[in-house]
């Protein structure tokens, strides 16, 4: 679970990580990691 932390360090935004944490969570649970969108 280091991924949030990970973005919201290189985002700077703690809302921005937020935002992302069900995208993150989709590309995780998606078969592949290269998928986008």
């Amino acid at each position: 679970m280091a991924t949030l932390p990970l973005v919201s360090v290189i985002l700077g935004t703690r809302p921005a990580a937020i935002e992302l944490a069900p995208v993150i969570q989709a590309l995780r649970a998606s078969p592949h990691l290269h998928t986008k969108g």
